[in-house]
C-alpha cells in the first residue's frame, strides 16, 4: 500500500468539526485574513472568541470598518487572541492596504502568486498566513503548514529538512490538488486529538506502522 493511501486510509476515519476553525466563521476575504491573523500563536478557540468580539462590535470586518475603529477597541475585542496589540497593528496594516488596492474585489481579482506578494508585503502576514487566506479565498494550489502538521510531519520522518517548504512539498506530493484543504484540516484535527504535543496518543494512533518516532520510541523502551 502506498504511503498516501496508508494516511488516506487513516485520515479518512478523522471527523472535522468545521465550526472549530475560525476560518468557518467567516463571510468575506477581509474577514477570513483577520480571522488567521488572530489565529496566529493562539488556538482557533481564542481566534473564535476574539473574532465574534470585533463582529459583535463594528458588524462586517471590512477594511473600511476597521479603519473607521478606534485602534483601542480593536485591541479590546481581540484581546482573547494574545498579542492583541501587534495582532491590531497587523490588522489596521491589511485594512490600510487592501484600501490603496481597491478592496476585497480587486483582491479577488489577483492572482493566486499576486495575491500572495501583496499579502506576504505586509508586515506581520507570513507565508503561512497568506498560504492559509489563499486556500479559501482563491481556492490556490498551496498546502499551509502550521504547528500540528509540523509536528505530525517530522514525527512521522518523510522530510529531511524541518522547513515549511520541503513540509509543504511533501504533503503537496502525494494529496491530491482538489483534497488539499479537506487534508489540512483533518490533519490539524489529528494533531489536536491524537499527535497532540504532549504526550501523543502512539499506541492508539493509525499511523503508528509508518512513525519513525513510534519506531524510535518503541525501541527505546526495549533497551
Amino acid at each position: 500500500m502506498s504511503l498516501w493511501n496508508v494516511i488516506k486510509q487513516c485520515l479518512g476515519n478523522i471527523y472535522t468539526d468545521n465550526s472549530s476553525f475560525v476560518v468557518s466563521h467567516v463571510r468575506n476575504p477581509f474577514e477570513v485574513l483577520v480571522s488567521v491573523i488572530l489565529s496566529q500563536n493562539t488556538t482557533d478557540k481564542n481566534a473564535i472568541r476574539a473574532l465574534k468580539n470585533l463582529k459583535n462590535a463594528i458588524g462586517k470586518i471590512t477594511p473600511e470598518g476597521i479603519l473607521n475603529t478606534r485602534r483601542d477597541d480593536i485591541i479590546k475585542c481581540i484581546r482573547p487572541s494574545g498579542m492583541y496589540k501587534s495582532k491590531a497593528e497587523t490588522i489596521v496594516r491589511a485594512a490600510r492596504a487592501f484600501s490603496e488596492i481597491g478592496g476585497e474585489d480587486a483582491f479577488l481579482r489577483m492572482s493566486p502568486k499576486r495575491a500572495k506578494s501583496f499579502l506576504t508585503g505586509i508586515k506581520g502576514i507570513g507565508v503561512k498566513t497568506a498560504e492559509v487566506v489563499l486556500m479559501i479565498t482563491h481556492r490556490a494550489d498551496v498546502f499551509p503548514v502550521d504547528t500540528h502538521i509540523r509536528r505530525i510531519t517530522l514525527r512521522l520522518g518523510v522530510v529531511r529538512k524541518a522547513n515549511y517548504e520541503e513540509i509543504s512539498n511533501f504533503w503537496k506530493s502525494i494529496i491530491p490538488k482538489d483534497l488539499y484543504y479537506t487534508y489540512h484540516k483533518k490533519l490539524i484535527e489529528f494533531g489536536r486529538s491524537v499527535c497532540k504535543a504532549r504526550r501523543p496518543s502512539c499506541e492508539n494512533c493509525c499511523l503508528k506502522e509508518i512513525c519513525m518516532y513510534y519506531k524510535n520510541k518503541k525501541y527505546n523502551e526495549n533497551k
